[in-house]
């Protein structure tokens, strides 16, 4: 009687074919030429990621597959068992279950969103456009991005479950965070939320109005501004 049993929390599972030794009574599972899978260290993760498989032969040009695009191998090294240790990253596909396939063995993975970038990556001030981009959503979707909890634009996914979206950036103080999100309408398929702004860009304020514009030796002048910090002293200064 042969029984195998096992789980894989957080690892594939083995990708195994079963040969029987000299001894009759002796059996291993491994990889074979034809199912050369092994291992795939995880079974989820995000467009982008890097992804370590163990395989028993080691990947040509256009043998390693995601889905039904071919993937590139970043590196490949023997493990000193006959085996070779690779990497690849994960192409841009949308979020569901989609199988890395290498020769006959086909290992399933399963692909969530993210939010990739908030730009510009420079000082930005109230009003001026915001670009929210994200990976990983369903293909051909509605995607609403929120700022905080308001819509403040909604865009079509492409059929890689990518999108770009961008927004006049709303009335903030340069001194507060907010949270950027980006949810699909009909599949409820979100993100953990993006922090903004960024490390990479920040609120700095601006003066929206003068008046009047003309006027003459002590008329009194008024300024009206936007995207300072709060609760902190304007300096203002005429030349």
């Amino acid at each position: 009687k042969l029984s195998i049993s096992g789980t894989a929390a957080t690892i594939s599972e083995p990708q195994t074919a079963m040969g029987r030794g000299v001894n009759l009574l002796s059996w291993s599972l491994q990889g074979s030429t034809e199912y050369p899978i092994v291992l795939i260290q995880q079974n989820s993760g995000q467009v982008g990621d890097t992804i370590t498989a163990k395989a028993t032969t080691n990947p040509g040009v256009g043998d390693l597959f995601f889905g039904n695009t071919t993937v590139t191998v970043d590196s490949s090294s023997s493990d000193g068992n006959g085996n070779f240790d690779i990497t690849f990253k994960i192409p841009e596909k949308p979020t569901g279950m989609h199988l890395i396939k290498y020769k006959k063995s086909e290992v399933p993975y399963t692909i969530g969103s993210k939010i990739t970038n908030i730009l510009p990556n420079s000082d930005v001030t109230v009003g001026q456009v915001v670009t929210v981009e994200g990976k990983g959503y369903p293909a051909n979707s509605r995607i609403e991005v929120k700022f905080d909890s308001t819509v403040v634009a909604t865009v079509i996914s492409n059929s890689s479950g990518t999108f770009s979206a961008g927004f006049p950036l709303p009335v903030v103080a340069g001194s507060t965070s907010h949270q950027v999100t980006a949810v699909a309408t009909i599949s409820r398929e979100t993100a953990p939320a993006m922090t903004f702004p960024t490390t990479g860009n920040k609120v700095t304020g601006k003066v929206t109005s003068i008046q009047p514009v003309i006027g003459t030796t002590k008329t009194p002048v008024a300024l009206s501004g936007n995207g300072f910090k709060s609760y902190q002293t304007v300096t203002i200064q005429f030349d």
